[in-house]
């Protein structure tokens, strides 16, 4: 029977082609699945069905730049950064608690590891910003992921 599935290992479908030739021990180890993985491992750690996409919460330098967020309201904020090519970087943060406090996470999507955290906090109008730029503030010129939470 596994013989048999590895010469078809998707079988056809209804338009007579398969949706590939590559059989699962071998697809599960491409670069696809880890990132997948990767994703999941980001996103297990929140409550993800609840986000929503609030872009309009970043004041950005440059408003085609690949940066987007969305967030769990009162309680997370996450934003994918893409490259610095893409991405001219994120001016301030608005729309947050008045006066509060912040912890910025970096998370690096290559591996789900967290590469920097610092705080920040917010004026009377709920506005965050940060004392350098932003591509001065990340250890590596890559994607990267950030996770912003009210510190408690």
């Amino acid at each position: 029977m596994a013989d048999k599935h590895r010469k078809k290992p998707y079988g056809p479908s209804p338009h007579g082609r398969s949706w590939g030739d590559t059989p699962w021990e071998q697809a599960y180890k491409l670069p696809g699945s880890i990132h997948v993985s990767i994703g999941k491992k980001i996103l297990s750690g929140m409550n993800w069905q609840k986000l929503v996409p609030c872009r309009e919460k970043l004041v950005l330098e440059d408003e085609k730049s690949c940066i987007f967020a969305a967030e769990v309201p009162e309680e997370l904020l996450l934003i994918y950064v893409g490259p610095p090519a893409f991405s001219g970087g994120i001016n301030k943060i608005i729309g947050l608690k008045p006066m509060c406090r912040y912890q910025f996470s970096l998370i690096d999507p290559k591996d789900a590891n967290i590469k920097s955290r610092f705080e920040f906090g917010t004026d009377e109008s709920g506005t965050g910003s940060f004392q350098e730029h932003f591509w001065r503030i990340v250890p590596v010129w890559q994607d990267w992921i950030i996770l912003v939470k009210e510190k408690r």
